[in-house]
Protein backbone atom coordinates (compact mmCIF):
# COMPACT_ATOMS: atom_id res chain seq x y z
CA UNK A 1 0.00 0.00 0.00
CA UNK A 2 1.22 3.51 -0.81
CA UNK A 3 0.34 6.89 0.62
CA UNK A 4 -1.60 8.96 -1.96
CA UNK A 5 0.16 12.15 -0.84
CA UNK A 6 3.86 11.31 -0.31
CA UNK A 7 3.99 7.86 -2.03
CA UNK A 8 5.61 6.25 1.04
CA UNK A 9 5.31 2.49 1.38
CA UNK A 10 6.38 2.29 5.03
CA UNK A 11 4.15 3.78 7.73
CA UNK A 12 0.82 3.57 5.86
CA UNK A 13 -2.00 1.91 7.84
CA UNK A 14 -5.66 1.05 7.44
CA UNK A 15 -7.86 1.54 10.51
CA UNK A 16 -11.44 0.40 11.03
CA UNK A 17 -13.31 2.33 13.70
CA UNK A 18 -16.62 0.81 14.81
CA UNK A 19 -19.13 3.24 16.33
CA UNK A 20 -22.86 3.07 17.02
CA UNK A 21 -23.78 4.63 13.68
CA UNK A 22 -21.59 2.39 11.53
CA UNK A 23 -18.04 1.61 10.51
CA UNK A 24 -15.46 4.14 9.38
CA UNK A 25 -12.39 2.92 7.50
CA UNK A 26 -9.40 5.26 7.46
CA UNK A 27 -6.09 5.40 5.62
CA UNK A 28 -3.34 7.01 7.70
CA UNK A 29 0.30 7.81 6.88
CA UNK A 30 2.62 8.40 9.82
CA UNK A 31 5.33 9.82 7.54
CA UNK A 32 3.47 12.87 6.17
CA UNK A 33 0.32 12.92 8.35
CA UNK A 34 -2.14 12.12 5.52
CA UNK A 35 -5.56 10.97 6.80
CA UNK A 36 -8.55 9.95 4.67
CA UNK A 37 -11.75 8.58 6.24
CA UNK A 38 -14.20 6.46 4.25
CA UNK A 39 -17.61 5.54 5.67
CA UNK A 40 -18.69 1.93 5.20
CA UNK A 41 -22.46 1.50 5.52
CA UNK A 42 -24.47 -1.66 6.24
CA UNK A 43 -21.35 -3.72 6.92
CA UNK A 44 -21.45 -5.43 10.30
CA UNK A 45 -24.15 -2.93 11.30
CA UNK A 46 -25.55 -5.27 13.96
CA UNK A 47 -22.14 -5.54 15.62
CA UNK A 48 -21.88 -1.76 15.73
CA UNK A 49 -25.32 -1.51 17.33
CA UNK A 50 -24.40 -4.12 19.95
CA UNK A 51 -21.60 -1.89 21.21
CA UNK A 52 -24.22 0.66 22.41
CA UNK A 53 -22.09 3.72 21.88
CA UNK A 54 -18.73 2.26 22.84
CA UNK A 55 -15.95 3.04 20.39
CA UNK A 56 -13.59 0.25 19.45
CA UNK A 57 -10.42 0.95 17.53
CA UNK A 58 -8.51 -1.94 16.04
CA UNK A 59 -5.88 -2.05 13.38
CA UNK A 60 -7.28 -4.35 10.75
CA UNK A 61 -4.66 -4.45 8.05
CA UNK A 62 -1.32 -2.98 8.99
Amino acid sequence: MRCPKCKAQIGVMNHEIIVETGIVECIRCIICGYYEPRIIQNVMHQRALDLRGATTLHMARC
